[in-house]
């Protein structure tokens, strides 16, 4: 007999913008900084684009920091659920890079020298397994 296989898609969504986020500035673990406007509004697109019959969400995990809570609010409510916080999925610490400016720590992280944007950090971060810890975090719950 064939046991038959579970198929789980996993979603992961970035939380909204906050104003550290609108000046480039570092937040990490540090700061519990609220959305701005414009992450408000991100959040809601969230939710939006979730809405349907075939986009069904069964849990919906945030971190403990506020303004991932705050994005997953509107798409809780639109799919009627309650959202699961743990500091397990909580972004890394940034030490003394928090509430700096990228444009001045970027040119100090050697070979990513040339990196001026959020993607090639992003990229670095990457490399660093923060997927992997994502996913151990909800393992770990």
């Amino acid at each position: 007999m064939q046991e038959a296989s579970t198929r789980v898609i996993l979603y992961l969504v970035r939380h909204g913008q906050t104003d550290y986020n609108a000046s480039q500035r570092f937040q990490g673990r540090g700061i519990d900084a609220e959305l701005n406007e414009v992450g408000r509004k991100q959040a809601e697109a969230v939710a939006r684009y979730f809405e349907g019959d075939s986009m069904t969400i069964d849990r919906l995990y945030c971190s403990s920091l506020k303004r991932t809570a705050e994005t997953a609010a509107p798409l809780a409510h639109a799919q009627n659920l309650e959202v699961i916080s743990s500091s397990h999925l909580d972004e890394m610490v940034l030490g003394r890079w928090k509430e700096h400016m990228w444009r001045i720590i970027c040119p100090t992280l050697g070979k990513y020298k040339s990196c001026g944007d959020q993607d090639r950090l992003a990229y670095r971060y990457m490399k660093e397994n923060i997927l992997s810890k994502c996913i151990h975090g909800l393992m770990v719950m």
